[in-house]
């Protein structure tokens, strides 16, 4: 008999439910296609794939295992096939061919489908093509081996299955052991299988190609062992004792490795000798030695004074541990933000004055509802609620300073406002992306914080207090089906729904008076000082192929400012992330009007992403303001 006729046979006898689930699996990546697409924090749709591979691939190919193999050998449907004139290792060989077969078309499908989105964006050229499909048929190899090897293994393969899931969560979650030193962790790396271009990881593939080896190995040893007697025992039903014993192992193996994830735990973060903390909250400050003590005593209180109106303003029972660190090599405006053992906020905090303590306060308040939604708060269209709550909140409520700072974000905002054409590009809901993009994250913060002022100047602070708990603080859904039932219709509806106000009045009526603050003596002089420019930023390829970045201004208003431009830049994904913190790279130069005010050589290579941005330097502003930020592509 020949190959053909058998795999005629599982055709006829499979085909339905294969292309059922092929079915199943278009709609699986065009789910996770849109939600690339719809998230607040754009993701690249190749991204798709890798998540195909861990969520999706796993499971069809189990059922795939399950329908191939399991079905024949537990109901004895195998014994005819075996009855018939053909060596016995054919029909074993023919299953492991098909099912490998279509898991390749289904990858290829799946390949496909996300590099063509992918390409409207990107560039994707058939290098890069042909690396992220022989990365995903590599892990696909494995898994159909693991699961034609399991598949021969009787009752006893459930078992197996969770001792693999096992040793593989062991192995994700130890602490101090990178994972990617082994090949098919290191293929399905976060940012390496998505993004790498240029490097072809031979060893991680040869390693994930001999474990596939290994496994399809013993799968056919044990099918043809003693004439399939191995199976066969195999494929009876478990005795009683049997029943016992694995649950003896099972329960053993689970204290086992609860014991040990257990030691894994780090212990909690200790600053050591030169911090302070706090009494009441749980909040500590460190500072580089003891000449900084005075400066960490001043900020451990601020710090735990938003920390004790988080606690109270929102009734929460137990905060997290609070811990900011000095860093005198980062810039006064730049924080960095982690949730290492509860929440690290990482900034050069010597000599902050009112306005600066605001922002670290706001960090606080920003920081923790970001860890209650588990990181999902970035993924939604009230990534601006967040910011603006969190800076209002931090400002009107913990500090109740007086106006200047209140001016200074409030003149900040209408200058970001005025870098848009058009009020649809202000729509924090659904463009909050681009905009923190183009006017920087300190004045979208702005922009955010203004809205929440409008809010509750023009109505009251029960209706942000209404929004708030609905749409923020309350928000976290116990299962996908909750999920699916909030975000199943558009953010607008679920806005007027909350309020009562349709979020059309609501943008219209929060820019005319955006306008109407821009008139007020303090921030229109505030304004006054400032350069507006028309700016035109270029990459450009000389006779001699040297690579430059430049930029030029045009100053679209007469008045006369201080301080100086920037030029910052660093490589990039197209899918990255709206705000790029802590850009080193840049050129600092008057502002300067003509042609070329900026011109830096260039490094990245033919076909690179670059983020290239223009800020200005004003006294007047604790923090840089934007002036304009492209993406552009490496000639």
């Amino acid at each position: 008999m020949h190959y053909g006729t058998l795999a005629l046979k599982d055709i006829r006898e499979h085909g339905l439910a294969l292309l059922s689930m092929a079915v199943s699996i278009c709609f699986a990546v065009y789910l996770l296609l849109k939600s690339a697409q719809l998230g607040a924090f754009s993701i690249s749709t190749l991204e798709a794939v890798r998540k195909s591979l861990i969520m999706l691939f796993p499971l069809i190919t189990f059922i795939l295992g399950n329908r191939l193999i399991v079905r024949e050998y537990l109901g004895k449907t195998r014994l005819f096939v075996e009855a018939l004139p053909t060596k016995r290792y054919k029909p074993l060989l023919q299953k492991y061919v098909l099912g490998l077969f279509y898991l390749a078309l289904v990858a290829l499908m799946v390949v496909s489908i996300s590099t063509f989105t992918s390409s409207f964006v990107d560039n994707i050229d058939t290098r890069r093509f042909l690396l992220i499909l022989t990365k995903t048929l590599t892990i696909v190899l494995l898994y159909w081996s693991v699961v034609f090897c399991f598949s021969f293994c009787g009752f006893i393969r459930t078992l197996l299955y969770l001792l693999l899931f096992g040793a593989v969560f062991l192995v994700n979650g130890l602490p101090n052991f990178d994972e990617t030193t082994i090949g098919p962790f290191a293929l399905l790396d976060a940012q390496l299988f998505t993004y790498e271009r240029e490097h072809f990881p031979w060893q991680d593939i040869l390693e994930t190609l001999g474990l596939a080896a290994l496994f399809s190995i013993i799968g056919f040893a044990i099918a043809l062992y003693n004439e399939g007697s191995l199976t066969e025992a195999l494929a009876k039903p478990l005795s009683r004792r049997d029943f016992v014993a694995t649950g003896i192992l099972g329960f053993t193996l689970f204290v086992l490795l609860s014991s040990l994830y257990e030691n894994f735990d780090k212990e909690p973060y200790n600053f050591g000798n030169n911090s302070v903390r706090h009494d009441d909250v749980p909040v500590s400050v460190f500072y580089i030695d003891q000449s900084y003590q005075s400066e960490g005593v001043r900020l451990l209180d601020a710090i735990a004074l938003a920390a004790q109106h988080l606690k109270d303003d929102f009734n929460i029972k137990r905060l997290p541990e609070i811990r900011l660190a000095l860093d005198d090599t980062l810039e006064p405006h730049d924080l960095a933000l982690d949730d290492i053992d509860g929440i690290l906020i990482t900034a050069n905090y010597v000599g902050y004055d009112d306005y600066q303590v605001g922002v670290l306060q706001a960090a606080v308040y920003h920081q923790y509802f970001t860890a209650v939604s588990g990181q999902r708060i970035y993924f939604e269209p009230y990534h601006w609620l967040l910011d603006g709550v969190a800076r209002w909140w931090a400002v009107h409520q913990v500090q109740q300073t007086g106006e200047e700072q209140k001016n200074e974000i409030l003149s900040r905002a209408v200058f970001a406002s005025r870098l848009f054409e058009t009020p649809d590009e202000l729509d924090m809901a659904n463009n909050w992306q681009w905009l923190a993009d183009k006017a920087g994250y300190p004045s979208a913060e702005a922009l955010a914080y203004s809205a929440i002022r409008y809010l509750v100047e023009t109505y009251d602070q029960d209706t942000l207090a209404t929004l708030t708990n609905r749409m923020l603080w309350n928000n976290y859904r116990s299962n996908s089906l909750e999920s699916f039932s909030e975000y199943r219709f558009p953010f607008e509806s679920r806005f007027e729904e909350v309020t009562s106000i349709t979020w059309v009045d609501f943008q219209t009526g929060w820019l005319a008076w955006l306008e109407e603050q821009a008139k007020t003596p303090k921030i229109n002089e505030l304004l006054l000082q400032v350069p507006y420019f028309a700016t035109d930023i270029n990459v450009e390829l000389d006779s001699n192929n040297q690579r430059w970045i430049t930029a030029n201004y045009t100053q679209t208003n007469e008045q006369n400012f201080e301080g100086g431009c920037v030029l910052r830049h660093t490589g990039m994904s197209p899918f990255d992330a709206e705000y790029v913190s802590l850009i080193e790279e840049g050129d600092e130069i008057a502002c300067d009007q003509g042609e070329n005010t900026h011109t830096v050589s260039s490094w990245y290579p033919e076909g690179a992403r670059l983020y290239i941005l223009l800020e200005h330097n004003s006294p007047l502003f604790h923090e840089p303001l934007r002036l304009n930020a492209v993406r552009l592509t490496s000639p």
